[in-house]
């Protein structure tokens, strides 16, 4: 790989997000036990609820999302619904958390790290490969599920590693289209070991929306945003304190031109 700083800079943004997915995927909020906690009065809530939890383990995301709405109508801001129903949208998009986590597991830090083969596993189809096409339904659905979450009004710590995991794939994703935009590639294979290699000017970071600026600004605070209860906590901790927390746009930007 060549080393101008702008590759680097982009290099150690994948990096950096990889291993605070690897963190985050710890701390994720598990499928609660208590499936009727909530609906203890009728079985038909039960039933559903327990039928919605039981697709979600198999991986059949969009049923279990398709019954939630429905418990939705009737529970309307169901925080527990809401967690789960977050949970469906990121299958729906096809983010394979637990073999992203695999991997991760076994980089070793002191050594070579395979960010393309982490970054394909995250977003890539069969292949490793994404399409602009894919890569633009990807964020509609994590759009979603941070929508469900962030509507929340006293999100539990469980709740708020799991909008800072979900934040951390978006932000990945943003950057993803935001590459497709800049070199015209369409599809993207991600498995490429070059694939980092195209740095960004300062002029190319410019040309990025501000809106999606803004996105990934909220994306890195929530980031950044891990509950002090956690035990993972502290190196997060002085990665806040080295920044301007919560960055603005302005900050973010000058921060992704800044990276050496």
């Amino acid at each position: 790989m060549q080393n101008s700083v702008k590759e680097k800079g982009l290099f150690t943004v994948f990096l950096t997000i990889i291993f605070m997915i690897g963190i985050f995927t710890f701390t994720a909020c598990d499928i609660d036990d208590n499936l009727t906690e909530d609906f203890a009065d009728t079985d038909t809530y039960e039933a559903q609820l327990d039928a919605a939890v039981i697709l979600i383990d198999a991986g059949n995301y969009q049923t279990a999302k398709d019954i939630i709405d429905d418990l939705l109508l009737i529970k309307p801001g169901n925080e527990y619904l809401l967690e789960l129903r977050a949970s469906c949208y990121v299958g729906i998009a096809g983010i394979d958390s637990l073999s992203a986590l695999e991997k991760i597991d076994n980089v070793d830090v002191a050594g070579d790290v395979d960010t393309s083969d982490i970054i394909s596993t995250i977003l890539g189809d069969a292949n490793g490969e994404i399409t602009a096409a894919s890569v633009a339904d990807k964020l509609t659905n994590l759009d979603n599920a941070l929508t469900d979450l962030e509507s929340i009004s006293n999100p539990t710590d469980d709740q708020l590693s799991q909008i800072a995991l979900f934040s951390a794939y978006r932000i990945i994703a943003n950057i993803t289209e935001q590459f497709i935009s800049v070199t015209g590639t369409d599809p993207v294979d991600l498995t490429d070991p070059n694939l980092l290699d195209t740095g960004w000017s300062d002029g190319q970071i410019d040309t990025i929306p501000a809106a999606t600026i803004t996105e990934m600004a909220s994306d890195f605070n929530n980031m950044l945003n891990i509950p002090s209860t956690n035990p993972l906590s502290d190196p997060f901790n002085e990665l806040k304190d080295s920044m301007t927390y919560p960055i603005s746009d302005a900050e973010l930007t000058q921060w992704l031109k800044d990276l050496d």
